[in-house]
């Protein structure tokens, strides 16, 4: 048998062995045993299976070394290095033979499976680390699409693909299989001695008559659809779900004119003390839309971020709260407002710059200002995150971590970073004083807000028995729908105008800062 012969031989029967085929080891050669290991090992594989390569390489033994470095090239060309899966390429070419010759009396499923927050957690950690999530990952979407002519792979970073067969008379069968893959994926994983929760957002997409393509791309489009709704769910593709998107695009292309034509408006929602003076207030944007009326933040801020323009939002926030507070000191009046900065300035060593030049401009104190971060928003560039907060707490902006208790964060990042105030989220308080378990944990939240000196607001105030808890528990501030509405500038500087006494709700840590 001649070099070339030799090396189709171990081909063919190699990629036989990669794609799974059954058949019987043929015979076994201790002196390939490097071969052997490297198959069974680095690439995930049974090694009584990858004995059945050995004739075909011992019959070369000589050339040995070139053909695993053939069998690896050939493997890594079509396979993800990371996970060990079949990557995009490999996973189009699968589904294409696939759909050539559709399994009679089966539907097959293209699942579109996207992490959710995958870099904010995966930032925290270390590139090792980081891989055995995706390993973990991996293999637990290999054992839950096992089935003939499935497939599991990697796409990118943060998504993957499953490839599912299921009999066409048990649908709800498949989608219990799909809902249990999402439950299997929100497992904890146990990394580094740390305990990760992670979560995913599914597109769903069933064969018809489809090309390939399409069907991928249905699948992208669901998943995307999936996220726009908050994550950790599935979502299967239909016709109206094509035209919703396509409104959505139109309208992410009418916000970029939005913000030229000036159609954003800021309300702004009143925060009080628990005696119920007014405190301060935060700024929370609006779309005033030309035909669709006044849009709420979750109509146009998901798709802004995938736009890539909430940073014009977040400056075209703060210039307005500027001129905002400049036109309320001109008629007498003082008050602090907060408002939301995104992940991406956080990391921006130019924002504080900016930011003081934009104060300057308006003639507006540090003091006059607050800025709230959500904690998935301090798991970026670590060294980044505390440089530009410190920078800003110099200028006598007032820190709040938001939404507290739904993110990932470190107790850590929160007692060396200069915060000082710390919000409940809204989720916590919606079932308070009924239930216990939910009374106990924000009863544990304020011990550590007490404990890390923060002050404490709690988001979501809707009626006087969730007020007369949290003012009994002692929370610093209040605020909700209950205590005041989010309200256009003229009726917000009414409420001021009523207040007999106008706090600035300087933080009583200011002092320690």
């Amino acid at each position: 048998m001649q070099q070339g012969e030799q090396y189709t031989a171990f081909h063919q029967q190699l990629l036989q062995l990669l794609h799974g085929e059954d058949f019987q080891p043929l015979c076994s050669d201790d002196k390939l045993n490097r071969l052997i290991n490297f198959c069974a090992q680095e690439l995930g594989l049974e090694r009584a299976k990858v004995a059945c390569v050995a004739e075909a390489v011992s019959l070369v033994n000589v050339h040995s070394d070139a053909l695993l470095d053939r069998a690896r090239l050939e493997f890594l060309t079509q396979h993800d290095d990371i996970s060990g899966l079949p990557n995009q390429q490999a996973m189009r070419s699968h589904l294409e033979a696939l759909l050539q010759a559709p399994p009679q009396g089966h539907a097959v499923f293209m699942l579109w499976i996207d992490i959710d927050r995958f870099k904010s957690v995966t930032d925290a950690l270390g590139s090792e680390q980081t891989d055995q999530i995706i390993g973990t990952l991996a293999s637990r979407l290999q054992t839950l699409a096992d089935q003939p002519r499935e497939m599991t792979a990697r796409l990118s970073k943060d998504e993957f693909a499953l490839i599912l067969v299921h009999p066409s008379a048990h649908n709800a069968g498949a989608m219990q299989r799909i809902d249990g893959i999402r439950q299997a994926l929100r497992r904890p994983l146990h990394i580094g001695g740390q305990r990760i929760m992670m979560t995913a957002s599914i597109g769903i997409s069933q064969y018809d008559t489809q090309e390939a393509a399409q069907l991928l791309q249905e699948a992208e489009a669901s998943m995307l659809e999936a996220k726009t709704h908050g994550g950790n769910q599935s979502v299967i593709f239909t016709p109206a779900l094509q035209r919703q998107r396509a409104q959505r695009l139109l309208l992410e292309s009418e916000l970029t004119k939005a913000l030229d034509h000036r159609e954003l408006v800021v309300h702004y929602q009143p925060i009080f003390a628990a005696d119920g003076s007014l405190q301060s207030a935060e700024a929370l944007v609006r779309w005033q839309h030309p035909e669709r009326g006044l849009l709420q933040p979750g109509e146009f801020l998901p798709m802004a971020l995938r736009a890539g323009l909430m940073v014009d939002v977040d400056y075209y926030v703060v210039e307005q709260v500027c001129r905002d507070l400049r036109s309320l000191r001109s008629r007498g009046l003082t008050c602090r407002v907060a408002i939301n900065l995104c992940g991406q300035q956080l990391c921006d060593s130019r924002y504080p710059q900016q930011l003081q030049d934009l104060l300057s401009r308006y003639d507006v104190r540090g003091e006059d200002i607050g800025i709230e971060v959500t904690e998935e928003a301090t798991t970026g560039d670590t060294f980044a995150v505390a440089t530009n907060l410190q920078r800003l707490a110099e200028m006598g902006i007032q820190l709040s971590i938001d939404d507290f208790g739904t993110g990932y964060s470190s107790l850590a990042r929160l007692k060396y970073l200069p915060f000082h105030k710390l919000k409940i989220d809204r989720s916590f308080i919606a079932d308070l004083p009924n239930d216990q378990d939910v009374c106990s944990m924000v009863q544990a939240i304020m011990g550590l807000a007490e404990g890390l000196s923060l002050q404490l607001v709690s988001e979501g105030v809707e009626n006087s028995a969730q007020r007369d808890w949290l003012a009994a528990h002692q929370c610093d501030f209040l605020q909700g729908f209950l205590m005041g509405e989010p309200m256009p500038l003229a009726e917000f500087h009414a409420v001021l105008t009523q207040q007999t006494e106008v706090l600035p709700a300087v933080a009583a840590t200011n002092a320690r800062r």
